[in-house]
């Protein structure tokens, strides 16, 4: 017989779910944490444009304009424009010259214009990040700029000229050749070198670069 003053153990909580399930309280047990997060694996990174594909795309397109620049010249020798009819006056005569030129840079850009938006589903200016508003809003520094070296030329003839009686200086003899120089020299020119080394060589040397960096190259 327990004695008045013995105590009477108290009932106490299990402390862990087994001694729960082993005391008859509820089995179900609560799910460990995080069991439903599922792990998404982050999206790659965009292919970067343009690349050396889009180089050798318009390298292509290129030797296409240079095709179509001297079909042009055939046919103005067949016509004898400006009194030209064989290849020899051809490569002599000014107009024939630049005209050449200018045919197959204007005619590389018409095919860029319309190839390159199938290819990378957005316009071609807009591909190469062209940034006419930013040039638009430096247009005073770049004025400047070219005016600079402008002077530096003109400075550079006086201080150090060069050897006398030159091909340019010939081509500069010829009959309108200086202004016809200087309309492609500061329009069509600089155009077709910069869309060519800066909006497509560069940025695909970098993005080469930058891929061999970071070991996928190896």
């Amino acid at each position: 017989m327990p004695t008045a003053d013995a105590e009477i153990p108290l009932a106490t909580e299990p402390s862990s779910m087994a001694e729960r399930v082993a005391a008859g309280g509820p089995s179900i047990l609560e799910p460990p944490l995080f069991s439903n997060y599922q792990y998404t694996p982050p999206p790659p990174p965009p292919r970067r444009k343009p690349d050396f594909g889009d180089c050798l795309l318009f390298a292509v397109l290129a030797f296409g304009g240079s095709l179509c620049s001297g079909v042009l010249v055939l046919a103005a020798m067949h016509f004898h424009l400006l009194g030209v009819s064989t290849y020899k006056q051809a490569n002599e005569e000014i107009h024939y010259r630049i005209g050449a030129q200018a045919g197959w840079y204007i005619l590389t850009l018409l095919f860029c214009v319309v190839i390159f938006p199938l290819v990378w589903r957005r316009n071609f200016f807009e591909g190469l990040q062209w940034r006419a508003n930013a040039a638009k809003g430096r247009l005073g520094r770049l004025i400047g700029a070219a005016t600079a070296c402008f002077v530096a030329a003109i400075l550079d003839q006086f201080v150090m000229p060069g050897p006398a009686n030159t091909p340019i200086d010939q081509t500069f003899r010829m009959p309108g050749a200086v202004w016809l120089l200087f309309g492609f020299g500061v329009t069509l020119a600089p155009l077709i070198e910069e869309i060519a080394f800066r909006g497509l060589l560069l940025p695909a040397v970098c993005t080469g670069v930058d891929w061999l960096r970071s070991g996928r190259g190896v």
